[in-house]
C-alpha cells in the first residue's frame, strides 16, 4: 500500500466525527487523548498547509530512530506523503497524522502531548537548515528576545493559514496566535519555541498559556514567554 492510499487517505476533504475516531484508534490513545485527536482531525480546516521540509525532516527522525520499514508503515498507515519538496505546502492534516503516529512510536510511554512536545523540539532545526531558515538564524543571535523578534515569521511562512505574532518586553513576550484547533497546540507550541531556544544556544524560557478562544474553525491564543 502506498502513502497516498487507505482509510486514512482522505485528501482536500472534510471528514466526518466516525472517520476521525478510527484513525484515533490506530494510536493506542487514552479515551480523553482520543476523544481530543478525533475532535481535532473532524474540525481542522482543509485549507491549512505545511511546508514539505517537515514533512521530510520528521521521515528522517524516524528513520533514524525506528528504522527504514518501520518510517515507511508510519507513512502508509497514516498515509502521509512519503516525498516532499521544501517550500512546497502540503496538508496540515496529514502532518498531524504522522506526527502523531511517530510520537506514539518514539515516546509510547509519555502522554501523547508529551511525546509531540519531545518531537517538536526538532522542528525548529529542520527549518533552520532550509535556505530561508539558514539566512533568517544568522540574525537571531543567542539572545531570546532577537529570537523571538523573527521566530514568528519563521512560524508564518512555515505554516500556511495561521497568524503569529510576538510583542517583546523585559524579560517577557506575549505571543498572540491563530492556531489549528488542537487542544494540544501548547504542547506542540512550546517545543517550538524551546527547541530554537536551544538551537541558537540561548537561554532556557518558560512558556504558559495565557488564553485561548475558539475563533470559528480555529483557536486564537495568547501565550506569556519568559527568560
Amino acid at each position: 500500500m502506498s502513502a497516498a492510499e487507505g482509510p486514512y487517505a482522505w485528501g482536500d476533504r472534510q471528514i466526518t466525527l466516525e472517520e476521525a475516531r478510527s484513525f484515533a484508534d490506530t494510536l493506542q490513545l487514552s479515551p480523553d487523548e482520543r476523544d481530543i485527536v478525533a475532535r481535532f482531525f473532524a474540525e481542522v480546516p482543509v485549507t491549512l498547509k505545511m511546508r514539505g521540509m517537515f514533512f521530510s525532516g520528521l521521515t528522517d527522525v524516524v528513520q533514524k530512530l525506528c528504522g527504514r520499514d518501520e518510517t515507511l508503515n508510519l507513512l502508509a498507515i497514516t498515509a502521509a506523503p512519503a516525498r516532499t519538496t521544501a517550500f512546497i505546502n502540503y496538508s496540515l492534516r496529514d502532518f498531524y497524522k504522522f506526527y502523531m503516529a511517530a510520537a506514539r512510536r518514539i515516546h509510547p510511554t509519555k502522554t501523547l502531548p508529551d511525546g509531540m512536545h519531545e518531537l517538536a523540539l526538532l522542528f525548529y532545526p529542520i527549518f533552520r537548515e532550509s535556505a530561508i531558515g539558514k539566512t533568517m538564524s544568522v540574525f537571531m543571535g543567542k539572545d531570546p528576545a532577537s529570537i523571538l523578534k523573527l521566530l514568528p515569521k519563521a512560524y508564518n511562512t512555515s505554516v500556511e493559514g495561521v497568524d503569529h505574532m510576538c510583542e517583546i518586553g523585559d524579560h517577557e513576550a506575549t505571543w498572540r496566535s491563530k492556531s489549528e484547533p488542537f487542544d494540544y497546540y501548547p504542547s506542540v507550541f512550546s517545543g517550538v519555541v524551546e527547541g530554537a531556544m536551544r538551537s541558537h544556544g540561548a537561554q532556557s524560557v518558560a512558556v504558559k498559556q495565557a488564553e485561548r478562544l475558539k475563533d470559528n474553525n480555529m483557536h486564537s491564543y495568547v501565550f506569556r514567554i519568559s527568560w
